[in-house]
């Protein structure tokens, strides 16, 4: 994050003290700890990360800043550079105090040890516990409380927890909308222990309701979705069709539209418009009475009631057929639908945002898309950046990858986190990704398992040779046909969905989909490790979904 300053409130004749944190919860935290430590001298806080860290340091020492304390930094590349800012500054009589904590381990603290004062508590279970040891406030119950929020393990309506949670919500809003102002406001309050304001508690529950979710990378085209996004959740009646590849983020995107907005504490619902055709997808979206078709035994609300007051994100749009797409322009026009086989109006109030990977221009030109539904649904246009056009946010979007996938493996959180090396992100920078962030996060996971995060090139070139032989990805629509032919006298091989004829109008099980899909890829490569490599599945998935299918 670029580096943050708080208002100026030193006089020129009085050398001032600066916390230096980062932009995460615990940075907040630890932060508004120190604070309180200093027992009202006046301080002021930054944010900063290792890349804008020198950046911060230089400005401190012009500034006159006699005392500073950095928070928890990783400096790893940027170690040289900062530890020579640091001698610079040691020169002109500033004093560095330099907090870490074991669970955050930098392999630049022999060095900062010699030059600085290094406060690694070996007792401390995070950043925010080293500071409260750091400045004896272990007695004291609401910092006590501070550093427990982190750890997970208090009630939800609990000091801590509610502190931990509005600084993190209030880290991801930088995240989210650019709102480079959210965190040190946060700071300052937990710091204070003063009641929060009406707008940082609802950001508290959105956060609680959604989770973190945001955008990661600090590119300049990321940035700009932030800032666009930033304008479109402040109309909450306005619709958005969002264009990006697979894996770019799109509905990471209408989340944040939908959670910046006043609708923020209503439903957000979100569906694929190419898994289901037909009544059924008549059905899921827009409901039916009973008796509307075989297998309807009573009456059901769709998406669009479910998700009344809210936003409804359409997913791949241009896969609509002209039937559904007759039916969702009645809803746009008028904001009433009427269920499949019934015939009452119900009104909804529902915000639609749609998003493709797919020119709709193009599908209105050859008649596979109504015009007029075109112009309803792209009103406002956000377009999601491939991550070949960013590489600068490829190392950021990993390392965060990397730590969920570690969490998700690994809940109890023993051992060293894993992180990546700069060759290793300089690697995953060089790399095209057709998949985007989820064939990253495919790529993350398998070096993680198989333990061949320092065999990132090896890994990455095995990839690119099997996106030549990989098959297309069957269209749910229709069946995929075998490549070879049978051998001579040999029993013909399975087609994917010839069993039955719901494979050519999509109305298959998504499961039977999947399950035969991996079938067709343990025919076409002959061993069950093929079908998990390809497919991107746990061995597991593959065993149970083959196990019935090889008896046929």
């Amino acid at each position: 994050m670029p580096h943050t300053r708080s208002p100026k409130f030193r006089s020129s004749q009085q050398p001032g003290t600066l916390v230096v944190t980062h932009t995460t919860a615990v940075g907040v935290l630890a932060g508004a700890v120190v604070k309180r430590g200093l027992k009202g001298e006046p301080a002021e806080v930054r944010f900063a990360s290792a890349r804008t860290l020198k950046a911060v340091l230089e400005e401190a020492r012009q500034d006159g800043i006699g005392h500073i304390y950095v928070l928890g930094h990783r400096l790893y590349e940027r170690a040289g550079e900062v530890l020579h800012c640091i001698r610079e500054l040691l020169e002109f009589g500033v004093r560095v105090t330099w907090l870490g904590a074991p669970d955050f381990p930098d392999p630049s603290w022999p060095d900062l040890r010699k030059i600085v004062d290094l406060h690694v508590p070996s007792h401390a279970k995070n950043l925010v516990h080293a500071a409260a040891i750091h400045f004896k406030a272990l007695k004291d119950g609401y910092v006590k409380q501070l550093w427990e929020g982190p750890l997970g393990e208090a009630r939800a309506d609990t000091t801590g927890a509610i502190a931990h949670d509005l600084a993190a919500a209030m880290v991801d809003r930088y995240w989210q909308y650019d709102d480079r102002k959210a965190a040190h406001d946060a700071l300052e309050t937990i710091a204070a222990a003063t009641p929060y304001p009406a707008e940082m508690l609802k950001a508290v529950a959105v956060f609680r309701r959604y989770g973190p979710t945001h955008l990661t990378g600090k590119s300049e085209a990321v940035r700009e979705v932030r800032r666009r996004i930033g304008l479109l959740k402040d109309h909450p009646n306005a619709r958005v069709i969002i264009h990006g590849e697979t894996g770019t983020g799109k509905e990471i995107a209408a989340r944040l539209i939908h959670m910046g907005s006043p609708r923020a504490e209503q439903p957000f619902l979100a569906e694929n418009c190419a898994t289901l055709r037909g009544e059924l997808l008549l059905s899921h979206l827009f409901g039916h009475e009973k008796g509307a078709f075989t297998g309807a035994d009573r009456t059901r609300e769709g998406l669009f009631e479910h998700a009344h007051g809210g936003t409804l994100f359409l997913d791949e749009i241009g896969e609509l057929d002209l039937t559904a797409q007759a039916f969702l322009l009645r809803v746009l026009q008028e904001g009433k639908l009427r269920h499949v086989g019934g015939y009452q109006d119900i009104e909804v109030d529902v915000r639609v945002i749609a998003a493709t990977h797919r020119d709709l221009r193009e599908l209105v030109s050859d008649g596979s898309f109504r015009e007029d539904l075109y112009y309803r649904l792209s009103a406002l246009t956000l377009i999601m950046p491939p991550l070949r056009e960013r590489p600068e946010d490829i190392p950021f979007v990993a390392g965060e990858l990397l730590w969920d996938l570690w969490v998700e493996l690994n809940p109890a959180r023993k051992g060293r986190r894993p992180t990546l090396s700069p060759k290793a992100r300089l690697i995953l920078q060089g790399y095209d990704w057709p998949g985007n962030t989820r064939e990253l996060q495919n790529v993350l996971t398998q070096a993680l398992v198989e333990n061949r995060l320092n065999g990132m090139g090896e890994l990455l070139e095995e990839r690119r040779r099997d996106r030549w032989t990989l098959p297309p990805a069957p269209a749910v629509q229709r069946p995929l046909e075998a490549e070879a032919p049978p051998a001579a006298g040999g029993p013909a091989e399975r087609k994917l969905g010839d069993s039955d004829e719901r494979f050519c109008t999509g109305e298959a099980p998504l499961d039977e989909v999947v399950g035969e899909y991996l079938l067709w890829l343990y025919r076409r490569h002959g061993t069950k490790s093929a079908v998990q490599r390809i497919a991107a599945v746990s061995q597991g998935r593959v065993e149970r979904r083959l196990a019935p299918l090889l008896k046929l």
